[in-house]
């Protein structure tokens, strides 16, 4: 005859509690998997998103110095110059008398991401480097050429995934823009 032993009963009628090795090795595979699926998918959102960004705000400076140009009475222009790295940079800027030109004040240099390829297809400025869009005092740019109307932004990454990767800013006589996403 067999005695009961307490202490071997009370280690069967234990239960298991918590996660074999097996089972969390399965689930940091399954969430490993997920992470290189989605994970191109999310670099792209943010390629989309720093491309409409550095637009956006370019066509936003536009809408700023034709607004400043109205309510001062005043020519306003967003001049573009490249440092010597290559780098495009764009300011507004106030015409104080003929061909002097000064920052607005308050205003800051913008600077568009070196990851983007920028064709600008606009005037060349006859006072100081780079590019300039000049408006007048009732909103009209001043310095409309139908030739050199546009800033194209693209983004060779996008492009390379046969993604719409090119931004064009097309800019119309009477103050207005257009914004068109391209292949």
């Amino acid at each position: 005859m067999s005695e009961k032993n307490p202490a071997v009963d009370f280690l069967r009628k234990k239960e298991k509690k918590g996660f074999t090795l097996i089972e969390i090795i399965v689930v940091v595979a399954i969430i490993g998997l997920l992470v290189v699926v989605f994970y191109p998918a999310v670099l792209n959102t943010l390629e989309n998103r720093d491309i409409e960004n550095a637009a956006r705000l370019i066509q936003m400076t536009f809408q700023q110095a034709k607004f400043e140009a109205i309510r001062a009475k005043v020519n306003h222009r967003v001049r573009f110059w490249q440092d010597n790295a290559g780098q495009w940079f764009y300011n507004i800027e106030r015409e104080l008398s003929l061909d002097t030109w000064q920052p607005l004040h308050g205003s800051v240099p913008r600077r568009i991401p070196a990851k983007f390829i920028v064709i600008l297809n606009i005037p060349e400025a006859k006072i100081g480097q780079g590019k300039e869009l000049i408006f007048d005092p009732i909103g009209m740019v001043y310095n409309y050429d139908p030739s050199l109307r546009s800033i194209s932004i693209r983004s060779p990454k996008l492009s390379q995934q046969g993604q719409q990767g090119t931004i064009i800013i097309n800019i119309y006589a009477g103050g207005s823009f257009q914004y068109v996403r391209t292949a």
